[in-house]
């Protein structure tokens, strides 16, 4: 695992799932462009770092105190 977090895993695989999905067309029956497995696990680790940079963007910024 590259995450301990379960909740960043889980909204990770749902993400994958949706661009997986979305994108599925663009790679059905492509011989050239690699293994579907592959195709997978590329999307699967962007859009992990997607979520570190997400939180750590979340981080940096200052919450504002509720007047």
């Amino acid at each position: 695992r590259r995450c301990a977090d379960d909740d960043v895993v889980a909204d990770v695989l749902q993400d994958t799932y949706l661009a997986v999905w979305r994108a599925a067309g663009g790679f059905a029956g492509s011989v050239t462009e690699g293994s579907a497995v592959g195709w997978l696990w590329t999307i699967a680790a962007n859009r992990l770092v997607d979520a570190f940079r997400r939180r750590a963007r979340q981080e940096r910024v200052p919450r504002v105190a509720q007047v």
